[in-house]
């Protein structure tokens, strides 16, 4: 009985231990790099989540492959899912879900089961969603004008300086041209 107790014991302060330490979450590639960034300094601005029209982050990659979106999030004793869709032309071709709980600004990584093939110089857009819950969902926003050139924040339908703290990570393949033809 007593070695039972101890075992379980010695279990549950082995996986708290695995759980305080984790480290943060991977890329899902070791070969991933930062491709569009809008990094937050200032944590007093943010648009809570769920208004319609949704709010949304445009990008245009450099890297054919998506692997993982970081977002500046938080809540007020937040608790529940939020999904990232990416958007081609106002269509999801993408989509990942992450279950969570924060009362501050985190970053957290949505990262894909499968990386998303984009097409390098065309325009994307991140929306998040969060489920049905009590407390509001915030995406922060950067107070810089310019801090992602190559897109904009888009929220009361339209869109907005500034933009919101996000990131893109990827990695880029090359594509076959044409298969040779059976000769």
């Amino acid at each position: 009985m007593k070695r039972g107790i101890v075992f379980v014991l010695m279990a549950i302060l082995v996986a708290g231990t695995l759980a305080i330490f984790s480290p943060t979450p991977k890329r899902a590639r070791a070969d991933s790099t930062k491709d569009q960034s809008c990094a937050n300094v200032d944590e007093m601005y943010y648009m809570t989540i769920g208004n319609n029209p949704p709010e949304q982050q445009s990008f245009v990659p450099t890297q054919n492959r998506l692997t993982d979106v970081v977002l500046k999030l938080g809540g007020y004793n937040f608790n529940g899912d939020a999904t990232v869709r990416i958007l081609s032309e106002d269509t999801p071709i993408a989509s990942k879900t992450i279950t969570f709980s924060t009362s501050t600004p985190i970053y957290r990584t949505f990262t894909f089961a499968t990386p998303v093939t984009l097409t390098p110089s065309s325009t994307y857009k991140i929306w998040i969603d969060d489920s049905a819950t009590a407390s509001p969902l915030y995406w922060y926003t950067n107070t810089d004008p310019n801090c992602c050139p190559s897109g904009s924040a888009f929220w009361g339908g339209s869109a907005q300086i500034p933009d919101f703290d996000f990131a893109t990570w990827g990695y880029s393949v090359s594509e076959p041209e044409n298969p040779p033809a059976d000769g």
